[in-house]
């Protein structure tokens, strides 16, 4: 039998991100952990729902299949949003560790290997950063999951990492009655949490409803997941989140400042065009791995429906680009970003695919940044954004 030893988590790098420590494995324990993750994906049969199928389902269960109009049906609802505060250093490891031995579906020598990693006084709850932190956290929240359906009854229930939204019928015939029972709702809402010593974020949580009785009438208005749900006038708009919308415009302002504090020489325009076009485009690449992802406007915010809300962000873009004063070359080469044929959501499906461009493309696109020796392979990606983004 082939017996494994590898580094201690005291050996792990550690980053901080937004306040928090995340781990980074090396080469050797990422290869067995990666390992682990499988196994434990297997045999508890995890499947993580991603967050294009959750709005995707979310959305049709507001709609009930009208994706030509996008209309609302005639009856009420209340929709409820909260997150985990904190979620993964909250973890009970003791009570994890429990249900994972008490199961007796992993094998000790993972056992051990999961103990040493994440079940250690030094680290709080389940750390950030390693291959199967979401799978032990996903197993954690099984029986929450299940006591927050059982109570509701929902409609829909989806959770996405930490993120909760619980869709169901409003059956309250008044104002009174819908404050009354939020309160309820609430309170148990916190009893479930504790039971799994966890803690309600109480600023993330809201309840909306959407009812269309005369006597107390009221629009649905929610974000989730990066995106807007609004109803008008009997249909359901979805949009960017006002908060997202805020820092995507700070990140595209930060790219024409940029710009403006360079040289702004040829090589310095071209940067700020591939830079703005990775931002505005549905981009496919390779990410530092050799994996392909997709990122980029036109992937992370796919469903929405709302002209305006586009519209407005173009004429954001629209107005950073003629500040800049360019020759009417360079500004309608910046605008052709942002053109659009018949409706602003037009530009959401803009593509650009890194992994499958010509060989005259790529000479294209290092002749424009002055780039030399760029590999002509799935390197090619990798090393251009190293080029546009680290160096």
């Amino acid at each position: 039998m082939e017996v494994i030893i590898i580094k201690t988590i005291r050996s792990s790098h550690k980053i901080n991100r937004n306040n928090r420590t995340v781990l980074v494995p090396d080469q050797e324990q990422s290869k067995v952990y990666t390992k682990i993750k499988d196994e434990i994906r297997n045999k508890y049969n995890i499947k993580s729902t991603g967050r294009d199928l959750i709005i995707k389902e979310l959305i049709s269960h507001f709609i009930q299949g009208d994706y030509l109009k996008y209309s609302l049906p005639n009856i009420n609802l209340n929709i409820i949003r909260t997150d985990i505060k904190n979620f993964f250093p909250s973890i009970n490891k003791h009570s994890l560790y429990r249900k994972l031995n008490n199961s007796n579906m992993l094998s000790n020598h993972t056992l051990q290997i999961i103990k040493q990693s994440s079940f250690t006084k030094r680290i709080s709850g389940v750390p950030l950063g390693l291959q199967f932190s979401s799978d032990l956290a996903e197993l954690y929240l099984e029986d929450f999951d299940l006591d927050i359906k059982k109570h509701f009854n929902p409609l829909a229930y989806f959770r996405y990492v930490d993120d909760i939204i619980i869709l169901r019928y409003d059956l309250a015939q008044s104002p009174q009655e819908q404050q009354s029972r939020k309160q309820q709702d609430l309170m148990f809402l916190d009893e479930v949490f504790r039971k799994y010593s966890l803690q309600r974020n109480v600023k993330k949580t809201q309840f909306s409803y959407y009812t269309t009785s005369n006597n107390f009438k009221k629009e649905l208005d929610f974000d989730f997941l990066g995106y807007n749900f609004k109803s008008q006038d009997k249909l359901l708009s979805i949009g960017i989140s006002h908060s997202k919308d805020r820092k995507l415009r700070q990140r595209i302002n930060l790219l024409f400042r940029e710009y403006n504090k360079s040289s702004k020489n040829k090589e310095d325009f071209w940067r700020l065009y591939y830079k703005l076009k990775n931002t505005v485009f549905g981009i496919i690449s390779y990410d530092k791995r050799g994996m392909k992802f997709k990122f980029g406007l036109g992937y992370n915010y796919r469903f929405v429906n709302n002209n305006d809300n586009i519209s407005e962000l173009s004429n954001f873009i629209k107005q950073l680009i003629y500040a800049l004063k360019l020759s009417s070359n360079k500004t309608h080469t910046l605008l052709s970003i942002i053109n659009y044929h018949n409706r602003p959501i037009d530009l959401l499906k803009k593509r650009y695919n890194y992994i499958s461009i010509t060989d005259n493309q790529k000479e294209q696109i290092a002749n424009r940044l002055k780039i030399s020796n760029l590999p002509n392979n799935k390197n090619f990606a990798k090393r251009l954004f190293y080029e546009l983004y680290v160096k």
